[in-house]
């Protein structure tokens, strides 16, 4: 488990820039306290949909590695800051493998696999995973992971 803190400043012209571009997290969870001003935008429905502000709320976002282990299952949620006229804060949490075991394969979980329902993901290691998400600029790479079924 690891902590971020994410600071985007205020912007002047916040119709010509993004806080951070579509990504999804790499690995298993994500836990985000953010301020009360925002700007946090997912994917649904092929729209993206602002994600409102509750005070006191914890944002969840399931990640990659957590798609993996669910056989897809579970999505991975793509999603964007956008940028403010106002500065913004958040602290998130990140639920990945310790550095000890980024070596360690992640696959489909052999209790919700069976031959009518068969991994839908290969195994793959922490390090293998990242390696390649972050050659893609931080974009979805769970493409890459997944097996043909014939």
């Amino acid at each position: 488990m690891s902590f971020i803190g994410n600071y985007y400043p205020a912007c002047p012209e916040p119709h010509l820039a993004l806080g951070s571009s579509d990504h999804t997290d790499p690995y298993f969870l994500t836990i985000l306290a953010q301020d009360n001003v925002g700007g946090l935008q997912v994917h649904y429905d092929n729209q993206r949909v602002d994600v409102p502000c509750v005070p006191g709320a914890l944002i969840v976002n399931l990640g990659d590695m957590m798609q993996i282990i669910s056989n897809g299952k579970l999505k991975s949620v793509v999603h964007r800051v956008r940028a403010g006229p106002t500065s913004r804060t958040s602290v998130a949490c990140l639920f990945a493998p310790r550095f000890c075991k980024m070596e360690t394969k992640y696959g489909p979980l052999e209790e919700i696999t069976s031959d009518d329902n068969p991994p839908a993901y290969r195994h793959v290691s922490a390090t293998e995973y990242l390696t390649y998400f972050l050659t893609r600029g931080g974009k979805a790479a769970i493409s890459k992971f997944k097996i043909e079924q014939h």
